[in-house]
């Protein structure tokens, strides 16, 4: 229960607290802030020295948790978009659009991210390319999904649950 380190975002201007769960990978933390203008800040924190390695800036906040594997981080935005970044050094590499927000964490298996919008659709796109692989359409908005055994598991907001194939 102690404190191990802090690490402050505020800059230059008013940061608020984190909108969305942190991820760890390969010795940084990501999480999301925003900014009292409502941008989406994408904080990459280096746990050993403390301090951060780099930090992306959306047009809107991000209530979506960021998924990361194979060097690329994934997070879902209120500009209806999800973002690919480089997750070494915060470069911009693709984005996807939908056709509503983006609450909900991807889930990447493979080379492939999974992820639900408000738009009612379970997406599957390139890890790599951001490229749309596949889509499914529920009867609701959809949550994170869970990937296990090649199927994909996913709520909707009307208490719906989807096993996809």
């Amino acid at each position: 229960g102690d404190e191990e380190w802090r690490y402050d975002p505020n800059t230059d201007t008013e940061t608020f607290s984190p909108t969305a769960d942190p991820v760890v990978d390969g010795g940084v933390v990501y999480f999301m802030t925003s900014d009292i203008d409502f941008s989406g800040i994408l904080h990459a924190v280096d746990v050993t020295t403390h301090e951060a390695r780099w930090i992306y800036e959306s047009p809107t906040e991000n209530f979506s948790a960021p998924s990361v594997s194979d060097g690329v981080l994934v997070w879902g935005s209120l500009d209806r978009m999800l973002y690919g970044v480089a997750a070494e050094s915060g470069e911009l590499l693709w984005t996807f659009p939908t056709d509503d927000i983006i609450f909900s964490a991807a889930a990447i298996a493979g080379d492939t991210v999974y992820f639900g919008s408000v738009d009612k659709n379970l997406y599957a796109v390139d890890l790599q390319s951001g490229e749309m692989r596949w889509q499914f359409r529920a009867d609701a908005g959809v949550s994170s999904p869970a990937v296990a055994d090649g199927v994909v598991y996913v709520g909707t907001q009307s208490g719906a649950l989807y096993a996809v194939h």
